[in-house]
């Protein structure tokens, strides 16, 4: 942009010379990372770690009542397409992957599951239902959970089945969930840095066939959609096949969103897709597993169990410039205090640069371009907080002590370059030097 001063008495003066200035700011800043912060729950059932196949990827309560004792048998109807249909998917039941858990997150010692038996009859075999069997290791009341799976999420290994016969307890089924996906970074209290991309990480409570995000601006439009995360190794992932997937948008192949430079602070919005291999059923996206009794109109957090989201602030700094330019002595007149605007007029010219926001500027770069009507007068840069403190004495290169103390200032071919590494929120750097007019 061109350098003048509307405010300024002297610029206007300056006129035609001041217009030969050109200025570039690129401003730059960091940002932090941030923790999990997971959703209340119980913890899903793994017999070995997320990632590590096998995984279960869904599950429905079982209450025992009150005053049922240790060791009493307990025989339920289990009807996979009934189940799988309260959250809005299908698929095929994989038999092998029948697992009854305790409330402690170990397997129920006896179990069995009998695909050829429903409603106390014999029943075809491969239709996703079927008997399951378990003898009880708590006293009542207590809650057990029968995990299962379909085969499009890989298939398990069988269990030994035990043989449960004899009078039966009471039981009931309750409501059937899915695995979970929780936001680790961003994680609803961190800020993110306008002109910087947006790392990303979400944890899952079991292996997912993918995971996508989308970005949203604090009016809920959408800014970015399919963004790819990661748990491969590859990307910033830190582990592969764990519970993270991650991409810190550092690799071009596949960006994260980088906040525009010139964006308003705001709260903004992430959500992330954890899909398996199921298939909707009420029109949302495949491997997207609907909360029992929500609609599911909406694929959000609210409605879908494997969908999450969280908030971030986005905050910048907005760095600002403002000039002095003061006429030192002209040919005629000297220093008297009436100097004119004349050929072989002197003339200092300070240039500052302020953060007004939040977050810390970096690698700040200023360039003023002069022109042919200027001559640069050697050994008058000078670098420091703001115009009134100036008193760095700085050498025309770009290297020295004079440059590492995170302000920089050098001169060559008409060229002044003024580089600030970090400029802190209220804070402020100028530089200044002087020339004359040809």
């Amino acid at each position: 942009m061109s350098i003048r001063d509307s405010s300024a008495r002297l610029v206007a003066r300056l006129g035609r010379w001041v217009a030969a200035l050109a200025l570039a700011i690129l401003m730059l800043a960091p940002c932090t990372p941030a923790t999990a912060s997971f959703r209340s729950g119980p913890t899903w059932w793994d017999p070995g770690t997320v990632g590590s196949a096998p995984d279960w990827h869904y599950r429905i309560s079982v209450s025992i009542p009150t005053g049922t004792a240790i060791g009493t048998k307990i025989k339920l109807d289990f009807d996979t397409a009934t189940q799988l249909a309260k959250l809005g998917v299908s698929g095929t039941l994989d038999v092998n992957s029948i697992r009854v858990v305790r409330s402690t997150a170990v397997q129920a010692a006896q179990q069995s599951f009998d695909d050829a038996t429903y409603g106390g009859t014999t029943d075809s075999t491969g239709n996703g239902r079927g008997e399951i069997r378990f003898v009880t290791e708590d006293a009542g009341a207590a809650t057990y959970q029968v995990y299962f799976d379909i085969t499009a999420n890989g298939t398990k290994t069988a269990i030994t089945q035990s043989s449960i016969t004899g009078s039966f307890g009471s039981a009931t089924l309750g409501t059937p969930t899915a695995f979970g996906i929780y936001w680790s970074t961003p994680n609803g209290t961190d800020t993110r840095t306008i002109g910087y991309a947006l790392p990303m990480l979400v944890k899952v409570d079991a292996s997912p066939l993918s995971v996508t995000a989308s970005v949203y601006d604090e009016t809920g439009t959408l800014k970015a959609s399919g963004i790819q995360l990661y748990n491969d190794g590859t990307h910033g992932d830190a582990t592969a096949n764990d519970a993270s997937w991650t991409n810190t948008g550092a690799y071009s192949d596949s960006p994260t969103y980088t906040i525009p430079l010139g964006t308003t602070p705001a709260n903004w919005m992430v959500r992330a897709f954890g899909k398996d291999g199921s298939t909707s059923t009420i029109g949302a996206s495949n491997g997207l597993i609907r909360i029992n009794g929500s609609t599911g109109t909406a694929e959000t957090r609210t409605n879908f169990l494997n969908v999450d989201e969280t908030y971030f602030r986005v905050n910048g700094a907005r760095v600002v410039t403002s000039l002095i330019q003061t006429i030192v002595s002209d040919p005629v007149n000297g220093t008297s205090g009436n100097q004119k605007i004349i050929p072989g007029t002197r003339v200092r010219y300070c240039r500052a640069l302020s953060n007004t926001q939040g977050a810390t500027a970096e690698n700040l770069a200023l360039t003023v371009n002069l022109s042919s009507k200027w001559t640069y007068i050697t050994g008058t840069l000078r670098s420091g907080a703001n115009c009134v403190v100036i008193n760095t004495v700085e050498d025309e290169d770009a290297v020295g002590s004079d440059d590492s103390d995170g302000m920089g200032l050098s001169y060559s071919s008409s060229v002044v370059a003024f580089t600030v590494s970090t400029l802190a929120p209220s804070a402020s750097a100028a530089m200044q030097f002087e020339a004359i007019i040809n």
